[in-house]
């Protein structure tokens, strides 16, 4: 029996493999942040860098081993789900995590994501099963190598970790987790820091996206903040006005808030570029070198149009090819449009027909998302009377935590959504096999 389960275990993986190596390039294997980790830059952790360096010692291609070792992460789920609910709705979830081609597509790229993508699905894999103490280890690695990888990658692992701790009972497995956890974060920072006087930090640029793009509103107040910063300012009122006056009639709020994260971007990277701008001779390292002074000005001055950005962002995380397919139609009519084009890298799209039904997908994950969020609101509330399931609080948790840091941080993409992409298809799975229960119970 278990050298059946071991051969049945094999052709999963192999198909896994097979099916993520057939699947369609979206990415193209260099992408705009591909160098940063190629040639070892301050701006970025410094794990994946290692990585690299290890497997090219080892003679493994890069792009193979991602492809290997996002199957096994896949796999892993499978089983989790498996367990949790039965053959059928792991199976769903299979399909549904395998057809994601975008998902995919990262394992062929040089870029952080497919191990970030695969240490958090190990470690949905291992949290709800922490009494062995292999789990444990191996739980609090994966929990490790999610933080040394990203930046945001330290919030969601303590979180993840915040969850284990509530499940176990001995001061022993408390410092085992601890153990477990630091180590790929020490190994880290000691390479950094021996190659680096100090961290940078791409926080700056968001900065001046933000800054930037709501210059661009009418409640912007420029006299509210330092005169040094004034003329530039103007500069990009005049710049962002128009976008903002262009977004204000569009009626599709994915859509609308899509293209207002894209502008965000084009706020943070090109705004230097503009011919407005250019004339004032501004130095852009006043803007830099304050950027968490500015960050502050920014919330004490504008904080309700910078909840509204935020709240924008959110929402844009769900829209997956909105902005493509409006593109296609309206190019001649949009603001900055081959600056717009800049803002995302590069990818080989398939039929728009399949992204539409992509988006569709998505919103039906965000309601669902929305729906569970909203319930478990209710009952911490007490309002309504329902005994909260650990498991399904932790995920959600997880997820909103997740979305909100990065909606308040950064911009939104398909991309930042992807790292929890399959914790959401073990949401579906959860409220589908709830209405299974309910039917068979009618």
């Amino acid at each position: 029996m278990k050298s059946f389960n071991l051969v049945k275990n094999f052709f999963l993986f192999l198909l896994t493999f097979f099916i993520i190596d057939l699947s369609p390039f979206l990415l193209s294997t260099i992408q705009p942040d591909s160098t940063d980790y190629l040639n070892f830059h301050p701006t970025r952790q410094t794990t994946y860098y290692i990585l690299i360096q290890v497997l090219e010692f080892l003679k493994i291609d890069l792009i193979f081993f991602q492809k290997l070792f996002l199957s096994i992460s896949i796999i892993a789920l499978f089983y989790f789900i498996k367990k949790k609910t039965n053959i059928f709705f792991s199976i769903a979830a299979y399909l549904f995590i395998i057809s994601n081609v975008y998902y995919t597509s990262f394992s062929k790229t040089i870029l952080t994501e497919v191990f970030f993508f695969s240490f958090i699905n190990l470690a949905i894999f291992f949290v709800f099963d922490l009494k062995k103490k292999y789990n444990l280890m191996f739980f609090s690695f994966c929990c490790g190598m999610i933080s040394a990888l990203k930046p945001i990658g330290v919030p969601v692992a303590l979180i993840l970790i915040i969850i284990g701790i509530v499940q176990i009972r001995k001061i022993n497995q408390f410092f085992l987790i601890l153990i477990f956890f630091l180590t790929p974060n020490i190994i880290e920072n000691i390479f950094f820091y021996s190659n680096f006087s100090k961290r940078e930090t791409v926080f700056k640029h968001s900065v001046a996206g933000k800054l930037f793009i709501l210059s661009g509103k009418d409640s912007f107040e420029i006299n509210n903040y330092p005169e040094n910063l004034r003329q530039l300012l103007l500069a990009s009122k005049a710049e962002f006005k128009p976008v903002h006056q262009y977004l204000d009639k569009i009626d599709n709020i994915f859509l609308k808030s899509e293209l207002l994260s894209d502008y965000e971007v084009v706020a943070q990277f090109q705004t230097f570029n503009f011919e407005s701008v250019k004339k004032i001779n501004f130095d852009r390292q006043i803007i830099f070198d304050n950027s968490l002074i500015i960050f502050f000005q920014v919330i004490r001055n504008n904080l309700t149009d910078y909840l509204k950005l935020s709240f924008s962002h959110y929402l844009g995380s769900w829209s997956i090819g909105a902005k493509v397919r409006f593109l296609e139609k309206n190019n001649t009519k949009i603001p900055k449009y081959e600056e717009l084009k800049l803002s995302s890298g590069p990818m080989n799209l398939p039929d728009l027909k399949l992204i539409e039904l992509a988006q569709y997908f998505f919103l039906i994950l965000f309601f669902i998302l929305t729906f569970y969020s909203f319930i478990f609101c209710l009952s911490l509330l007490g309002i309504i009377k329902k005994k909260l399931d650990f498991q399904i609080f932790s995920i959600i948790f997880l997820i909103q935590s997740y979305l909100i840091l990065i909606c308040l941080t950064n911009v939104s993409t398909p991309r930042y959504l992807m790292p929890i992409y399959t914790i959401l298809i073990v949401l579906l799975i959860h409220f589908l096999s709830q209405i299974q229960k309910l039917i068979k119970k009618y």
